[in-house]
């Protein structure tokens, strides 16, 4: 299993929850939500890929 985005979304919003105790919050707040916006497009792409490669059987099924 591919587990990539779960490990980056888990330690983005470790760092959202952390970042108080920063030095630079904001930088820190800025990051936290680039890793968690990075991880959700991954995951998006993902589940894209599920949902497409699913209806290319469902298609290919109903046509034959």
């Amino acid at each position: 299993m591919y587990c990539l985005p779960f490990i980056a979304l888990g330690l983005g919003i470790y760092a959202l929850t952390e970042s108080r105790k920063a030095v630079d919050e904001k930088r820190s707040r800025t990051f936290a939500w680039v890793g968690i916006g990075t991880s959700a497009l991954i995951f998006l792409g993902i589940f894209m890929f599920i949902f497409l490669y699913i209806f290319i059987i469902v298609v290919s099924i109903l046509n034959s």
